[in-house]
C-alpha cells in the first residue's frame, strides 16, 4: 500500500481516477480514507477528478503517534505536502471537513501555491474557546469503551471501528491528538487573506453558524455557504448537496480573469518526474520539507496529452457552465496535471518525502 513518510510518520493514502485536475480528499477527527467510499463520494468524483484520499496520522492505515507534540497544525498539513511531493504533482483542490477543514486551512496559510480551489466543513479551522472546550471533553471522558461513542458521534450512527488498528492504539492516538488540539494557537485577531478561492460550508442549522461567521468576518475573500443539514457531519453524509457545492465552486474558480490581490497563479503541470530507487523500507531522518522551485509560467494551456505520462503537458477539458452563484469567481491555476498512479515495489522519493508501495 502506498506510503510516504513524513516527519518520521508513515502516511497513507490511496489514489483514484484517471482524469482531470488533482482532488484531495480529506477526512474528519476520528474518520479515514473509507469514509470518502462508504458515503459515495469516491465513486462519483472518480469520473471527473484524480483523486488523492489520505489517512491522516493518527488515523486508519497510516501510523499512530502517542505523544501529543507529534499532531502540531504544522505537521499535518506538512503530510499532505509529503504526498504532493512523492506523487509529483504541483497543486490540488482541496475538501475537507473537521480535521481536514483544519489541515485545508493551514495548508492557504502556509502553502498557498498548492492549492487551487479550497472548501472546507464545520468550525475546526477556528480554534475558539468553544472548540477547546469541546476537545477537551472528548479527551477527559476518551477510554477504549467510549471511543465507539465518540466516532458516531463525529462521524455518524454508522460508524464503525478501524479494522486496520487494535482499539487501544486508536485510542491512545485519539487521546493524544485531542490534548494537542487543546493547545494549538487561536485564530487570530487580525484579518487575514488567502490567495485562492475558498468557501467554508456548514449545516444550515448548525449552532456553530454564529461562531464560523464571527471568525470569517476576518478573512478576506471568503464565503460561508450553509447546505442542509443540522451539521457537518449531516451535509456530508447527505452527499449530493456537499457535490453539488462541489462542482459549481471549481467551476468559478475556472471562469474568472486576473487573480485578485496580486495573487500569481500556480501552474499545475506535471514538473518531471522526480523518483528515484532506493531500497526497500528506507525512511527520512528528518521532517519532510517542500523544494523552494519557483512556479512555471501561469496559465498555459497546452496541447493535451493524450497519453497523460508523468513530465508531460497536459490541460483536461474545461467545464462549461458559468460562475457558481455562492462564490466569487477567480482565475484558474493553469493546466491541470496529469500523472500515473504509483505502482508496483517501486520506492519514490522527493525532497525527503519517501513514497513506498507495500504489499497488502
Amino acid at each position: 500500500m502506498p506510503m510516504v513518510v513524513s516527519h518520521k510518520q508513515r502516511i497513507y493514502f490511496r489514489y483514484e481516477g484517471d482524469k482531470g485536475a488533482f482532488l484531495l480528499l480529506h477526512h474528519g477527527l476520528l474518520g479515514r480514507h473509507q469514509d470518502w467510499f462508504e458515503a459515495g463520494y469516491v465513486e462519483e468524483l472518480a469520473q471527473q477528478f484524480r483523486l488523492i484520499i489520505p489517512d491522516a496520522r493518527g488515523h486508519g492505515r497510516s501510523d499512530h503517534p502517542a505523544q501529543p507534540e507529534d499532531y502540531s497544525p504544522d505537521e499535518l498539513a506538512d503530510d499532505m505536502i509529503a504526498i504532493l511531493d512523492a506523487l509529483d504533482i504541483r497543486n490540488t483542490h482541496f475538501l475537507g471537513v473537521s480535521l481536514g477543514a483544519l489541515v485545508g486551512f493551514n495548508l492557504l496559510q502556509r502553502y498557498p501555491e498548492r492549492l487551487r480551489v479550497t472548501l472546507l466543513g464545520g468550525e475546526v479551522p477556528f480554534v475558539s474557546q468553544a472548540a477547546r472546550e469541546a476537545w477537551a471533553g472528548y479527551a477527559e471522558q476518551l477510554s477504549t469503551a467510549s471511543l465507539q461513542a465518540l466516532r458516531m458521534e463525529l462521524r455518524g450512527p454508522a460508524a464503525q471501528p478501524d479494522p486496520d488498528t487494535p482499539e487501544e492504539q486508536e485510542a491512545g492516538a485519539a487521546g493524544a491528538l485531542l490534548q494537542a488540539m487543546c493547545n494549538w494557537a487561536p485564530f487570530p485577531d487580525e484579518r487575514v487573506s488567502v490567495r485562492s478561492p475558498l468557501a467554508l460550508f456548514c449545516g444550515d442549522r448548525d449552532p456553530a453558524m454564529a461562531r464560523i461567521q464571527s471568525a470569517v468576518a476576518r478573512i478576506a475573500r471568503v464565503r460561508v455557504i450553509p447546505l442542509p443539514g443540522p451539521t457537518t457531519r449531516d451535509v456530508f453524509l447527505a452527499r449530493e448537496p456537499l457535490l453539488e457545492l462541489l462542482h459549481r465552486y471549481i467551476r468559478s474558480g475556472r471562469k474568472g480573469g486576473e487573480p485578485r490581490n496580486g495573487a500569481h497563479e500556480a501552474d499545475n503541470r506535471p514538473r518531471g518526474p522526480r523518483q528515484q530507487r532506493g531500497e526497500q523500507g528506507s525512511e527520512s531522518p528528518g521532517p519532510h520539507t517542500r523544494a523552494d522551485e519557483p512556479p512555471s509560467a501561469a496559465g498555459d494551456n497546452s496541447e493535451q496529452n493524450a497519453g497523460g505520462q508523468p513530465g508531460e503537458d497536459s490541460t483536461a477539458p474545461a467545464d462549461q457552465a458559468g460562475p457558481a452563484p455562492d462564490a466569487s469567481p477567480t482565475t484558474d491555476t493553469g493546466a491541470d496535471a496529469t500523472t500515473d498512479a504509483p505502482s508496483g515495489s517501486e520506492e519514490f522519493t522527493s525532497n525527503g518525502a519517501h513514497l513506498r508501495d507495500h504489499e497488502d
